[in-house]
């Protein structure tokens, strides 16, 4: 997929700018994360593109890998450059690769917290957030729509490369569990195991 192939040239763009040394005059990430206030809340507007792979199983026969892409936004208030805590709202669109007609769209969004762990070079920040999922497949011809909750695990490494813009890059792991039903009316409760990749910019307000 060209749009996959894309995504990855960008993580690997982004990690490298993440860990290189600054060059010459140019401030380094350790002097613009300092000289932020330790004092007050910080607001921060996130925006990231990922790739995403899911593995679901209906009940019915064998689990379904997809595999896509998605955009996720997120929003909230830093503490004292030590928690985080905010809402995201992310969609996917994924494929099936043995079989292109089976797909699914995913929509989760819900409420995280995280912790911020400043190094010189980067910030490492890990996460957990409560997650309220929508999910519609179509499989073999079938077609489920389904609702569900979950929990989600993250790790990010954020790169100041300003002192209201910093570089992310992010890993996250959903578990969730679905109801809904299929075109013939049966009850299906699907499960999910999503991971994602992504990379993307943090605004600081």
């Amino acid at each position: 997929m060209k749009a996959l192939s894309y995504i990855k040239w960008v993580v690997l763009a982004i990690s490298l700018w993440a860990v290189a040394p600054a060059y010459g005059y140019q401030p380094t990430h350790d002097y613009y994360n300092r000289f932020r206030s330790p004092y007050r809340n910080n607001v921060y507007l996130s925006q990231q593109v990922n790739m995403a792979r899911s593995d679901v199983n209906t009940g019915e026969g064998a689990a379904q890998r997809f595999d896509g892409y998605g955009l996720q936004l997120s929003a909230g208030l830093e503490h004292f450059r030590f928690i985080q805590t905010g809402a995201f709202f992310s969609t996917s669109q994924l494929n099936n690769n043995d079989n292109a007609a089976n797909e699914m769209r995913m929509i989760d969004s819900g409420i995280e917290t995280k912790m911020v762990m400043s190094t010189p070079v980067s910030n490492i920040i890990v996460g957990a957030a409560g997650v309220i999922s929508r999910a519609n497949l179509n499989i073999d011809g079938e077609r489920l729509a389904a609702s569900g909750t979950g929990i989600r695990g993250s790790f990010e490494v954020s790169y100041f490369a300003s002192s209201q813009v910093s570089l992310v890059v992010g890993a996250s792991h959903t578990m969730s569990k679905y109801s809904g039903k299929n075109g013939k009316g049966v009850e299906v409760k699907p499960e999910s195991r999503t991971t994602r990749l992504g990379a993307g910019l943090t605004v600081w307000l």
